[in-house]
């Protein structure tokens, strides 16, 4: 019998230790080369073991895969770089990436979207801070890139952005160089789009739902600082479009806070009919009311309810010639629809918005004021809209394990265990 007992104990040990043990090459060799110049290029540092690549600055995140019984990047993160950096290291090595973020200092070049991005099978998600290097006339995108950002952009935008399998495009600040395409081809895939207005370029996309059947949040950032160096007062007529099929808009305005120094835009009740919300956010300073009406009204909005949101943009509210400053949408209460309403950093009187639900309540404070309408008590407060897409795609099964938690883990069980076997032969 005690035969039987060591045998099943040396087995246990055995298969324990070769399902812990830290992998004798933890990263392939053509993925260490190339994380090893891309860290010597961006930190002027030389790695010399597996931890320093993939522990060093968030740089590299790389997870364990237990049919190959290696570790493969799975994200990099180019941010903090000490120096100016263009990145030429061949990024396709890189099988399993999932996401890639480009700091401020560093820049993918043309070659990169020309040769490289479409090798990228299982990236979802880009994120460049300052793209400098121009796009290519024609390039393809990854399969499973669901969300690309642009923070900063000096160079035309190519159309190719809008197509593919994307669910979400960000467009940040452009700066001098950049231009907007002409859109031509159909989309059913993006869901989500954020897209910036100045004096560089105001002329945003037209026909953005047509082109877009299922687009349904629309994010507007509009920057109207006057002091900016180079600024000219420009015009956010291309915004003017049929967006009834939009389901949230928010328009972010981007300024120094002196009303001065800011160029202001008449909200026209002409565009404000364009749209069938549930969700509207003004941020910022910069829409004023429009001067025929006096008022807002937002009564053609979704008979579902509309959840507003006025975030400094107080213009909206202090410009009021009527007592009943905001008019909402009738809420169907037999579909369970509410509206509400959020008024932050802007000091107002107390408003109570015209709706022809019958029920309704308000409150005001000198800072903020909150008004919920429907056939529910209900209050909202809605600072910011996000979207959030999941994605799965084909990946071999992956564990975030790193190889100095998986030995120290063996090396504490493997000691008790011994513990165990001393103890069970000195009886």
């Amino acid at each position: 019998m005690n035969i039987f007992i060591r045998l099943f104990l040396f087995l246990f040990l055995f298969n324990f230790k070769k399902s812990f043990a830290v992998p004798q090459k933890p990263l392939p060799a053509d993925e260490t080369s190339v994380a090893l110049s891309i860290l010597q290029s961006l930190y002027n540092i030389d790695p010399t073991t597996f931890e320093d690549i993939c522990g060093y600055n968030d740089c590299f995140n790389c997870e364990f895969s237990e049919p190959s019984n290696l570790y493969y990047v799975y994200s990099i993160n180019m941010n903090n770089s000490l120096n100016d950096f263009v990145v030429t290291q061949d990024l396709s090595v890189f099988k399993s990436l999932d996401s890639l973020i480009i700091g401020e200092k560093v820049q993918l070049p043309t070659s990169f979207y020309n040769s490289t991005f479409s090798s990228l099978n299982k990236i979802s998600k880009l994120i460049v801070s300052n793209q400098e290097q121009i796009f290519p006339e024609l390039f393809v995108l990854p399969s499973y890139l669901f969300s690309v950002e642009f923070s900063k952009i000096s160079v035309p935008l190519s159309s190719v952005w809008f197509e593919g399998s994307l669910l979400n495009l960000k467009i940040g600040k452009p700066l001098i160089g950049f231009k907007y395409p002409i859109l031509k081809k159909i989309n059913n895939n993006l869901r989500g789009v954020t897209l910036s207005l100045n004096h560089i370029d105001s002329n945003i996309p037209s026909n953005l739902t047509n082109t877009f059947p299922n687009l349904s949040v629309i994010t507007l950032n509009i920057y109207n600082e006057m002091s900016e160096i180079g600024y000219k007062n420009y015009s956010i007529q291309s915004i003017n479009q049929n967006f009834k099929a939009i389901v949230t808009v928010v328009f972010n305005f981007f300024n120094l806070g002196n009303s001065e120094t800011i160029q202001k835009f008449p909200l026209l009740q002409s565009f404000i009919s364009n749209f069938e919300l549930k969700l509207l956010d003004f941020v910022g300073i910069g829409f004023t009311l429009d001067p025929s009406v006096g008022y807002l009204n937002f009564s053609n909005m979704s008979q579902s309810g509309l959840i507003l949101t006025i975030d400094g943009a107080c213009d909206l509210v202090d410009e009021c010639k009527v007592t009943n400053c905001i008019v909402m949408p009738k809420a169907d209460p037999n579909k369970n629809s509410r509206n509400s309403i959020t008024i932050e950093n802007c000091i107002t009187p107390s408003l109570t918005p015209s709706t022809t639900s019958s029920s309704s309540s308000s409150s005001s404070s000198s800072s903020s004021t909150t008004t919920t309408s429907s056939s529910t008590t209900t209050t909202s407060s809605l600072s910011t809209t996000t979207t959030t897409t999941s994605s799965t795609s084909s990946t071999s099964s992956t564990t975030s394990q790193t190889p100095s938690s998986a030995s120290s883990n063996f090396v504490t069980l493997l000691s008790f265990y011994i513990c165990c076997l001393v103890i069970f032969f000195n009886q």
